[in-house]
């Protein structure tokens, strides 16, 4: 973790000069929200104005420093955090490994497999490494809509896993299954809530499953069967998220679409490897629903 120490250090040596109040008080506040690395902070600090101005033999000597002192994907901003060939583990917002347990309970191995909202990639990947002899990667919000994100992470590490992963950028609404077919397993991982319209989202990942739908989710309610799904935009300021189901309505909906077995499981560790309840969305547990044909 970052402290005044190490930013100021980063200034000396990209910046030359003392880290001031304001940008302080900036990184150490992205150290906590987004784990922000030193590496990353280099990157950050090279790519201003102020070390643009610089003259030319200290801008090489900080390149210099960055150079031995960072890892070369640390120049994006990860969300999910992904071991390189080099072992070196991405620096995401999120840690992946405490969902991928429950995510990957059912075997991939010799399937094809549908990622909706991959983003960086991390579940896409895992699933070639289990064995999926085909993968499609999809995403529109962070690769080229309004979201923060980009699709740098996903192709970084593409290139760098020499992956036969595919990818397309679109909607999950554009997402036609004739066009690109359907798939053995589809994964639907931390995108119904940001839905505006949750039950034609499902709807379309499951017309997307030849018999296997993996939905990962925040799920509140869970202490009856009564189908209920709560509108919560904005909740814990977030405003991209709308609507928390409960694992009944889920499995209602879903029953409706064909799928007839299911398997819900609580993810016990929470997206930063806290337990589950606590984080971006405090109070709110995380389920993992496996739904079979």
């Amino acid at each position: 973790m970052l402290d005044e120490v190490t930013i100021n250090k980063a200034y000396h040596e990209i910046l030359g000069r003392d880290v001031d109040e304001g940008g302080l008080l900036h990184f150490l506040g992205l150290a906590h929200s987004q784990k922000l690395t030193f590496g990353r902070l280099l990157y950050i600090l090279s790519s201003s104005e102020e070390f643009e101005s610089r003259d030319e033999v200290s801008r090489q000597a900080a390149l210099e420093y960055r150079k031995y002192n960072s890892h070369p994907s640390e120049k994006i901003h990860w969300f999910h955090s992904i071991a390189l060939s080099d072992g070196f583990v991405t620096n995401g917002m999120q840690t992946q490994a405490f969902a991928a347990k429950s995510i990957f309970k059912y075997p991939v191995e010799g399937k094809t497999v549908l990622d909706i909202g991959a983003w960086d990639g991390f579940y896409s990947y895992k699933a070639e490494e289990l064995g999926a002899k085909d993968v499609l990667a999809t995403d529109w919000y962070c690769w080229g809509g309004p979201g923060w994100g980009t699709k740098e992470g996903f192709e970084y590490a593409h290139r760098d896993l020499k992956s036969k992963v595919r990818s397309l950028e679109a909607d999950v609404f554009a997402l036609d299954p004739e066009k690109i077919s359907t798939f053995d397993t589809v994964l639907f991982l931390g995108v119904l809530y940001h839905l505006s319209d949750p039950l034609a989202g499902l709807k379309k990942a499951a017309a997307l499953s030849k018999s296997h739908l993996v939905v990962l989710t925040h799920a509140i309610n869970n202490n009856t069967e009564t189908p209920l799904l709560e509108y919560r935009e904005g909740f814990n300021g977030d405003d991209t998220t709308f609507w928390y189901p409960n694992i009944a309505c889920l499995k209602s909906i879903l029953e409706r679409q064909r799928f007839n077995t299911f398997d819900a499981i609580k993810v016990e560790e929470g997206p930063e490897g806290v337990p589950t309840g606590s984080g971006c969305a405090k109070g709110v547990d995380r389920y993992t629903l496996h739904a079979f044909r």
